[in-house]
């Protein structure tokens, strides 16, 4: 119960009745507060009844409720690092990592030092073997990845680090298939992967839509994006544009609450969904045909651009920023780091290298010297 109120992960909210009429999303801003009660509520009772860690968790619970969802996520700072996917990849792939992620976590619990950690063990690029002909995704790399999401349900991250590590096409269309069949069987044991799940699928695949319709009942923001997108591209479903929007709009709230600080945290949202609204409010047009909508919603697509699943959006977002028409001196310099995200890890064009986005970075690059 408390990891249902803990505020991130696919479990929060999961389950939960709030009361509000369908479809709805099941954790928003407003539902921070009581959602922090109720969270230190039932880590104490579990911290009663013996659990050693969650008597440690309520006592970081204070120091830790304003940090963004999915930092606080990618630190594990209040679940248990098993359900973390990034993390269990790292402690299966890298034993020389294990240590300093426990350390990390041991060292936050224990109140000997902040809970906010360095990315870099979990996130590191791997490097291609010198004179490699081909990048080929290994046999063992498609077990593992395979294996930890099916164990934690936790896959976006991993897909993200192929993505990063230059896998690209066939060999992904399994992994594809393996992340789809873990997720759904999630979905139908009642958790909260339906949307997630559909991620992985085509989107005129039969299996698709029916996830859609299950996540967003469930209040998952990717299931009400994964819905408003049959109704855009008439998979499944009649094409109805007014449905689409509604369904992205309710995926991306239009109002972001604060990351830090006192008041309410992120809820819920769908950053594919943003990325929707804010491709639309450009028009396909540079500068874009509503700059500050497009921006808005393309900076809420892109929070942590080098951390994204689908870097697309921080690309996109990067190219908005140069072809803003007021000129502040450095929207080159702005646009750059959007598009080769924070963690280049010492690849010169850092995640702008990543295939998925290799077409919309070479466009993105064409227009940088015309930044003003």
């Amino acid at each position: 119960m408390a990891d249902r109120y803990r505020g991130y992960g696919a479990i929060a909210g999961c389950g939960i009745d709030r009361g509000r009429a369908l479809p709805f999303i099941k954790r928003t801003s407003e539902d921070s507060s009581e959602d922090e009660r109720r969270f230190e509520q039932f880590i104490r009772r579990s911290c009663e009844l013996g659990d050693a860690e969650a008597c440690q968790l309520a006592r970081i619970a204070p120091k830790t409720y304003t940090m963004p969802t999915d930092v606080a996520r990618r630190r594990a700072a209040r679940s248990s690092p098993n359900e973390v996917g990034m993390i269990r990849y790292r402690q299966k792939k890298s034993p020389e990592v294990v240590k300093v992620l426990e350390n990390l976590r041991g060292n936050c619990l224990a109140q000997k030092e902040s809970c906010w950690t360095a990315d870099l063990p979990l996130y590191k690029r791997e490097k291609q073997k010198p004179g490699a002909k081909e990048h080929k995704l290994p046999a063992e790399e498609l077990a593992l990845v395979s294996e930890v999401c099916k164990d934690t349900h936790d896959c976006g991250e991993l897909w993200m680090m192929l993505d990063k590590n230059g896998y690209e096409g066939a060999d992904l269309v399994p992994v594809a298939k393996s992340f789809a069949d873990s997720l759904t069987e999630g979905c139908v044991a009642g958790e909260c992967t339906c949307g997630e799940a559909a991620r992985y699928l085509a989107g005129d695949d039969p299996k698709s839509l029916e996830l859609a319709i299950y996540g967003c009942q469930n209040g998952e923001a990717e299931g009400c994006y994964e819905l408003g997108r049959h109704f855009e591209e008439g998979h499944g479903l009649p094409k109805d544009m007014a449905r689409a929007e509604a369904l992205y709009t309710l995926a991306c709230p239009p109002t972001k609450p604060l990351e830090f600080g006192p008041g309410p945290r992120l809820g819920e949202y769908s950053p594919r969904a943003c990325d929707r609204l804010a491709d639309w409010a450009s028009a396909g047009e540079y500068p874009p045909k509503n700059k500050w909508l497009a921006m808005y919603y393309g900076q809420f697509a892109c929070p942590h651009a080098g951390y994204q699943v689908d870097h697309g959006a921080c690309v996109r977002l990067a190219r908005f920023v140069v072809s803003n028409t007021v000129a502040t001196g450095h929207n080159g310099g702005d646009a750059w780091a959007y598009a080769a995200g924070s963690d280049t890890d010492g690849v010169e064009d850092g995640d702008c290298a990543r295939p998925s986005v290799r077409e919309a970075c070479a466009a993105f690059k064409k227009q940088v010297p015309f930044a003003k």
